[in-house]
């Protein structure tokens, strides 16, 4: 909310006295930035007909426009001056003293008399202000006025004034109840225009209220203390008294500059917060559970809080040691977790042989794939794994980087060949990647890795991926576990199912891909059909230019190319189909249920 502004209203205190309200002016002499002066000049003859009750009294407050110069440019050294114009009286000060005024009030008698407005259109309010008062309009109808006064006289700034004049205004009609509506309909600031009574504590309360409910502008009549005010001293304040009103409103408004959380706030929070404590002992590598792993309890230990072990855990940080139950967490028990990718590679391929050195483009299908894999963010490691048989050796040759690792392993126990890599590199987390996926998709992948440490995850698979897109996270404390309850791992080939099958043991994750990133293609090579389909691909889109996100524009390919999807559509995969192979894999990589995770 923007600094208050105050106009100092002179209204008619003077009775006509010329020394009154030159004597009025310079009390507030001492009030400058962020302060304005109104004045209201008006003709006996220009707002009245000498049967109205009030013309003896118009002719009483009357000055010439000599004087009403003389006023406006004393005023002015201090102050903005605006002018309330009641007729074209008014007009013609306006005119005369066009230079010096700051901006122009309507009061809503005015708002409609035709005569005062054409007359002022023909000079205009362009670089002034103009402020409405729309006491009883309906919101259409202040829609409607403000429409028609913009584009007759193109103020610079219109402001929407509420309150008026019943001598004085009572504190059920003050017009506090107008703010939400006027601020919820107009993008016009709002003016308060005070008439309360002027010896009450309402005349100091009610434009602090008002000022806090977003009325920025407040408009205060005002009267000398030292003589006698005949006419508008019901809701006026003194010198005194207006400068009290100023003092409470700025106190208030001050409040708003304070930033949204302050040092005392924090001290309480920090006092009264309940800290993580650990229920359970953890592991070294572990990302702890927020949701799993704590009770709350207020402690004088020192320690992490909530916000605090969030960040480091989004911020892909893990424990750095084993930490026992009871203790808090603090920043040296974390690390930034090590992440590395391990394709894994064999040359035993039966139905299509020797499928990691077949041709996509230019390159094996393995470098292709690492390739790839080299451009997924977050990644410290790309090492490809593969056996110590003979036939696997040739592998060496072809790791496509002088940057990625190569390691040659068990055999058959994948799994112990991706912890040995692990180990070896020092990882802290491993995604698993076959080699018989050409395409990875960097935005998948990341993706599920966010995922996979918001939700303290153990192992994180995806939904929704095309088939050979999908990628396993896995955390290396995790994987050793899995060692432990089936040291053999005779179908560690389909290492994922050793996590999936056991919940009760690991904390599993299952993200589902948002929309815009789910497809059921085939992206995996197995077959003839599949060399063919990536080969197209390479021939027909230009992976290089579109750098590492190619994800979109690749559907996008596939979306609109349904003769190239058909290529390798209707191929069979086994661990999908083949239900002794389904089995199999069930009774190998299935521990007994346990009650307790």
């Amino acid at each position: 909310m923007e600094k208050p502004y105050y106009i100092i209203e002179l209204a008619n205190s003077h009775g006509g006295d010329i020394d009154y309200i030159n004597e009025l002016i310079e009390s507030f002499d001492d009030l400058k930035d962020g302060f304005g002066i109104k004045f209201q000049c008006f003709h006996p003859d220009l707002i009245a007909l000498k049967d109205f009750r009030a013309y003896e009294l118009y002719k009483e407050l009357h000055f010439n426009s000599q004087v009403w110069k003389t006023l406006i440019l004393k005023a002015s050294k201090t102050k903005d001056i605006w002018l309330d114009i009641f007729d074209t009286y008014g007009v013609n000060i306006y005119m005369e003293n066009i230079d010096i005024i700051y901006g122009v009030k309507f009061q809503a008698s005015v708002l409609y008399n035709n005569e005062i407005i054409d007359a002022l259109s023909k000079i205009g309010l362009t670089n002034k202000k103009l402020i409405l008062n729309i006491a009883a309009q309906s919101i259409e109808d202040i829609d409607h006025i403000i429409l028609s006064i913009k584009n007759k006289l193109k103020p610079e700034t219109i402001f929407l004034e509420f309150g008026f004049q019943a001598y004085p205004t009572s504190l059920e009609d003050s017009g506090l109840s107008k703010i939400h509506k006027l601020k919820e309909s107009f993008p016009y600031e709002l003016v308060f225009a005070d008439h309360t009574d002027g010896t009450t504590e309402n005349a100091i309360w009610l434009p602090v209220v008002a000022y806090m409910m977003g009325a920025r502008i407040i408009e205060k009549h005002v009267m000398l203390d030292t003589r006698e005010t005949k006419y508008d001293h019901f809701s006026s304040l003194t010198p005194a008294g207006f400068r009290s009103l100023v003092k409470k409103v700025n106190t208030y408004a001050e409040l708003n500059e304070k930033p949204f959380i302050i040092k005392p706030e924090i001290e309480y929070f920090e006092k009264t917060l309940m800290k993580p404590i650990l229920k359970r002992d953890l592991k070294k590598g572990k990302i702890p559970s927020l949701q799993n792993d704590f009770i709350y309890r207020r402690s004088n230990q020192d320690g992490l809080n909530v916000k605090e072990i969030n960040e480091l855990i989004t911020s892909q940080y893990i424990l750095s040691k084993d930490v026992e139950a009871g203790k808090t967490l603090l920043k040296e028990d974390f690390k930034k977790a090590k992440i590395g990718i391990v394709v894994v590679c064999r040359m035993k391929s039966t139905r299509l042989p020797k499928k990691a050195l077949l041709k996509i483009g230019n390159l094996t299908s393995v470098e292709y794939c690492i390739k790839n894999v080299l451009k997924l963010e977050n990644v410290d490691k790309v090492v490809l794994a593969t056996s110590v048989l003979p036939d696997d050796e040739i592998l060496k040759d072809y790791t496509y980087s002088n940057d990625v690792g190569f390691y040659q392993g068990d055999p058959e126990d994948v799994m112990q060949r991706v912890l040995d890599v692990a180990k070896i590199y020092d990882f802290d987390l491993v995604c698993r990647v076959t080699a018989d996926m050409p395409l990875i998709s960097n935005e998948i992948f990341n993706c599920s890795l966010k995922s996979h440490f918001k939700s303290s995850a153990d192992y994180t698979a995806i939904k929704g991926a095309p088939i050979g897109f999908g990628v396993n996270i896995m955390n290396v404390e995790a994987l050793e576990r899995a060692k432990e309850y089936f040291p053999d791992a005779k179908y560690s080939e389909y290492l994922v199912y050793y996590f999936i099958n056991n919940p009760t043991y690991f904390c599993l994750n299952t993200l589902t891909l948002p929309e815009s990133l789910q497809r059921d293609y085939r992206l995996t090579l197995d077959y003839e059909s599949d060399l063919k389909f990536f080969n197209v691909l390479d021939e027909r889109i230009d992976f290089e230019s579109l750098g590492r996100d190619y994800t979109q524009q690749l559907y996008d390919f596939l979306d609109n190319n349904e003769q190239i999807v058909n290529m390798n559509k209707n191929e069979a995969v086994m661990y999908k189909t083949d239900k002794e192979l389904i089995n199999r894999i069930i009774k190998y990589t299935t521990l007994p249920v346990k009650k307790e995770i």
